[in-house]
């Protein structure tokens, strides 16, 4: 049977109060080989603890790709998204760098205010 590579969706603990999903890409051996964040970016390009304030900020949300560990502990919750082969996991880990990519050109607004104003449906 060939080695398995995994890509995991595990969600780290804020505060005890609230959770930070994130993906990562693990090889046959469990090492971490690639991890996906979604976070908070400051008008300047700098990441910015969670916390921050959500609904003035002029703050944007951008997915960023480590070659390393950056949030992933091994001990948080997980669930695996896709296994197997390399030849059937690095399509799959591909596509989801394309999204983040797709994302990203977007400059979603970090501020919850705005996200709720963008998303509402205004009845016509």
């Amino acid at each position: 049977m060939s080695a398995e590579f995994k890509i995991v969706e595990s969600q780290s603990s804020i505060a005890g109060a609230a959770g930070h999903n994130l993906f990562v890409l693990l090889d046959p051996a469990g090492i971490l080989i690639g991890e996906l964040d979604g976070l908070a970016t400051d008008p300047s390009g700098k990441i910015i603890s969670v916390g921050g304030n959500l609904f003035t900020s002029d703050d944007h949300l951008f997915v960023y790709v480590f070659s390393g560990k950056n949030l992933f502990q091994s001990s948080d919750p997980q669930k695996i998204i896709a296994e197997g082969t390399i030849d059937q996991v690095f399509p799959v880990w591909n596509a989801a760098l394309q999204a983040a990519a797709d994302i990203n050109a977007k400059c979603l607004s970090e501020n919850l205010s705005n996200r709720m104003n963008h998303y509402s449906v205004s009845p016509d």
